[in-house]
């Protein structure tokens, strides 16, 4: 059903990111992310390591918008140490907001996203082991600064739902760079 279901909801991503609602604004760019994940639960903590790299594509841009926006993105949480195991995939409607509408060539921007995550882990912490392949719900608040509507650096705080009493929630901090123009 994996196989089916997350290249459906990939597809839907440059789509969904067409979309836009409130003024035609300058050039929109997308692009590839790249994020520090910093897990705030103990159980990953004990399994992995205090930093995971995740991966990412979606919006980049935060040009002038008095009403914000809706978007899409996908990220790839990954993780492998000593036979533990672990791959979230969130894949998030974002609504966008940028702080400074004067034509600056850098704008702070704010950030809420929500949806759906695919969990594929199976890793021991402590005595115990934990394995699951799941579909679960997240979201995440995002705050950042664009900088000449090409490159984003942000910190964002990750909420999951829990999966077999495992806190997946946790900090990033990134950068994305626009290569598409939408």
């Amino acid at each position: 059903m994996l196989k089916i279901v997350l290249p459906a909801l990939c597809s839907f991503v440059p789509a969904l990111s067409l979309a836009q609602y409130g003024p035609i604004e300058t050039v929109k760019t997308a692009g590839p992310s790249i994020d520090i994940y910093y897990p705030i639960g103990s159980t990953l903590k004990n399994a992995f390591s205090s930093q995971i790299l995740s991966f990412g594509f979606g919006p980049v841009d935060a040009v002038s918008s008095s009403k914000g926006r809706f978007r899409t993105g996908i990220n790839f949480i990954s993780a492998s140490d000593h036979g533990n195991k672990m791959l979230l995939v969130p894949f998030s409607a974002i609504y966008e907001r940028d702080f400074n509408p004067n034509e600056s060539t850098t704008h702070p921007y704010a950030r809420l996203g929500a949806g759906v995550t695919y969990y594929d882990y199976s890793f021991r912490s402590g005595l115990k082991k934990y394995s699951n392949k799941a579909l679960g719900a997240s979201g995440f608040a995002e705050l950042g600064i664009n900088i000449s509507g090409r490159l984003n650096l942000y910190g964002r705080f990750n909420a999951f739902n829990q999966k077999d009493g495992v806190n997946f929630n946790g900090w990033s901090l990134g950068i994305s760079y626009g290569i598409l123009k939408i």
